[in-house]
Order: structure tokens, then C-alpha cells, then sequence
């Protein structure tokens, strides 16, 4: 990348590190990297791949909701048919997907030899004081499961008649009532896998365009590419360029996946979630946004303070487990817990949006934990760009914290 970006931007930036043409160097930094990135053929496709499994995933659940079963059942008597009437009006009342046609046959045996040609599906008949479903290979219990409801809709009918009372009384009865101390939402599971997915998304962007920036920069010091830029521009310039265009880079790549996210979802029967999802959402984006650059100017730090690319395991393992505590403590932590962390910078990019999504936060709660968020940016931001500009140009051997903050500027 750097050794395409130098030609670049020595034709319009000035030995002072002023820029003579019309656009200011770090935006050209930026540029350099959104396109490198976008024509870079890894992350086209991993991004094509998490795509096709979204994207997948959403399809298979849509088409599995949304297949009908369509069934030719036969009947020998008019009580038969009254059954599977009343169990066609149940399953269309519920907005099931079990489509019912019924074809009258003279007798038992002829319904049972188009059973055995594929002309039925099924033949129901009545065997005394039991009803039978008689199939050819395999039991439809879908079929079973509609045709059951029906049946026992008609017998509780008939014995809350007999004994004076409704089937709604009787039912009532046979039920066990649940008083949940938690919110609904607390206790939905979608809404727990959605944080699940938030809190993911959220540490394998930090790790994947964080990790990007720190391999750029030490690469650029491995190849002495760096010494050329820092004559012609100001380093500053140089990591701000690093820093937006990963940034513009990561968070594109979570609003597509954020949005492709909820058309899935609209396209499932949890589609009445989306209100919630997109509100927590909005959320995650925007913490995402102050908690990334919180991030990108420490990853740029750990580059710097590199001579190679097998000492970035070294400098940068302070942030990887960072990250690692957060992502495991946005997940587990419940209650009093989540609530705290849902404060403290980089575990809120996490743990805010769940709670949000479990619902009962106040409106100014998600706001301070943005701005508190937002002033541990300034102050890492202030703290990773002194550190990098020391340690950019040391090409001694790999340098501990306390060596990069001990050389001068």
C-alpha cells in the first residue's frame, strides 16, 4: 500500500508536510486505504462469505416458515368431513401453512386403494370411539398435528356442553399461569442471540481493522517506506489517514451487515422484533463509531512500537485481551453487572446495546455511556498518537511501553 501511496503523495504534498494541491494529506491517506482494502481480494471475500451466510440463513428460515404442506385426505362419512372442515378453519385462524382438501370416497377400502396409489394422502376415518388417519408409507404429522387440534377442540366442545360450562372455562383449568419477575424481553431468546451477534460483530471488527492498521504500520517500518512519508508529510497526517479510512472501512462493512440483518429478519416470523432490533442497532453503529477510534490510535501504537510483523503478538496483547474480557463480559454478565460495565469504555460497545435490546434502560443512560466513551477516545487518541509518533521511526529492535514513552519527539 505505502509503496503505490508515496508517488502519490509527493506530488501534492509539500517537503513541510503541507499539502499543495486541493485535498489535505491525511485524506489522501484515507483514500489510499479504503481503496487497497476494496480491490484487496481477502476481504472482498470474506466479506462475499459472511454475506452468502447471512443472507443464507435468513433464506433457509423464510422458505421453511413459508412452504405450505398441501394434503388430499379422503373421508367415508359426513362426521369425518366435519372434522377436517373444523380443522381447516383452525389451522387458517392461526395463520398456519397446512392446506387441507377433502374428497369424499364410498367406502374404507376404496379410500384406502387411493391411499396406496398416491391418489389420497390420507384417508380418516372413524374406527368405533377412536378416529384413524390411514397413510401409505410414511405418517404426515403435520397432518396429525392439525387433524389432533380439531379432535380436541371437538371433544372439550362437547364435554363443557355436557357438564354445563365452555371449552374456555375447561381450558382455563387445565393451565398452569407464569409470573416472570424479569421483562418479556429479558427472557427472549432472540433478543439474547441478537447481543450475541452485536458483541461479536463488534470484536471481530476491533480485532480485524485494528489488527490491519497495526500490520500497515509495521510493515512500513520494516521496508524503510516510512522515513520517505515522514519526510512529506507530518505523521500525524499519516496515522489520522490510517485511522478514518479503517474506520469508514469497518463501519460500511457492519451497516451492510446490520442491514442485511434486518431485511432477514423482516423476512422470518420474528419480523414484529424489528422495531427493537433497529433501535439497538442504531445504537450499536454508533458506539461502534467512538469505540473503534478509542481503539485505532492504540493498534497504531502497538504497529509502532514493532520492528516486525512476529512482534505485533507481543505489543499488541494488551488490546486482544481488552477486548476479549469485554466481549466475555457484554455476553455472561447479567443484572447489577451489566449494568456497570454498560458504562465503562469499550465493554458499553458491548454491554449498552444488550441492554437495550433486554429493554428497562433509561433514555440518558446509552448517551452517558456514548460520552464517556467518547472522552476515553480523546484521551487514548491524545495517548496512542504521542506513542506512535515516538516509536514510528525506531527501527532498533521492538520497544516495551515504558521504552516508547521514555524518547522524545
Amino acid at each position: 500500500m505505502t509503496t503505490q501511496l508515496a508517488p502519490v503523495l509527493s506530488q501534492d504534498s509539500s517537503p513541510s508536510g503541507g499539502t499543495s494541491g486541493r485535498e489535505p494529506a491525511w485524506r489522501l491517506v484515507a483514500l489510499r486505504e479504503i481503496v487497497v482494502s476494496l480491490t484487496d481480494r481477502n476481504f472482498l471475500i470474506s466479506t462475499a462469505i459472511t454475506l452468502v451466510v447471512l443472507i443464507s440463513t435468513f433464506g433457509i428460515q423464510g422458505f421453511l416458515a413459508g412452504r405450505s404442506h398441501s394434503y388430499t385426505v379422503g373421508v367415508t362419512a359426513p362426521a369425518a368431513r366435519a372434522v377436517l372442515e373444523s380443522a381447516a378453519a383452525i389451522e387458517k385462524a392461526a395463520g398456519g401453512n397446512t392446506v387441507l382438501t377433502i374428497t369424499d370416497v364410498a367406502t374404507r377400502s376404496a379410500g384406502e386403494a387411493a391411499v396406496r396409489s398416491d391418489t389420497l394422502d390420507a384417508l380418516f376415518v372413524e374406527q368405533g370411539s377412536t378416529w384413524q388417519l390411514v397413510g401409505h408409507t410414511t405418517p404426515e404429522e403435520s397432518l396429525r398435528s392439525v387433524v389432533d387440534t380439531a379432535l380436541q377442540s371437538r371433544v372439550l366442545s362437547s364435554a363443557a356442553t355436557a357438564m354445563g360450562t365452555s371449552s374456555a372455562d375447561l381450558l382455563a383449568q387445565s393451565r398452569t399461569g407464569y409470573v416472570l419477575l424479569a421483562s418479556d424481553a429479558e427472557n427472549s431468546i432472540s433478543f439474547q442471540i441478537t447481543g450475541l451477534v452485536f458483541a461479536m460483530l463488534f470484536y471481530m471488527s476491533s480485532i480485524l481493522f485494528g489488527m490491519g492498521i497495526a500490520n500497515s504500520v509495521v510493515q512500513e517500518k520494516q521496508s524503510r517506506i516510512v522515513e520517505i512519508l515522514a519526510a512529506m508529510i507530518p505523521l500525524r497526517s499519516l496515522l489520522t489517514g490510517k485511522i478514518v479510512g479503517s474506520g469508514v472501512l469497518a463501519l460500511g462493512q457492519l451497516t451492510l451487515y446490520v442491514g442485511v440483518g434486518l431485511i432477514g429478519l423482516s423476512l422470518t416470523k420474528f419480523r414484529d422484533l424489528i422495531p427493537a432490533v433497529a433501535g439497538a442497532a442504531g445504537w450499536f453503529l454508533l458506539f461502534f463509531i467512538v469505540g473503534f477510534a478509542a481503539l485505532a490510535c492504540l493498534w497504531a501504537m502497538a504497529g509502532a512500537m514493532a520492528t516486525r510483523s512476529e512482534d505485533l503478538q507481543s505489543t499488541s496483547a494488551p488490546i486482544s485481551t481488552s477486548l476479549m474480557v469485554a466481549l466475555f463480559a457484554g455476553i455472561f454478565l447479567d443484572g447489577g453487572p451489566l449494568k456497570i460495565i454498560s458504562f465503562v469504555p469499550i465493554m458499553s460497545s458491548v454491554a449498552m446495546p444488550r441492554r437495550l435490546l433486554l429493554g428497562g434502560v433509561m433514555w440518558w443512560e446509552p448517551v452517558l455511556a456514548l460520552a464517556l466513551t467518547a472522552a476515553f477516545a480523546v484521551l487514548t487518541v491524545y495517548f496512542g498518537a504521542g506513542i506512535y509518533r515516538r516509536s514510528l521511526l525506531q527501527t532498533r529492535g521492538r520497544l516495551s511501553l515504558r521504552q516508547a514513552m521514555a524518547l522524545e519527539e
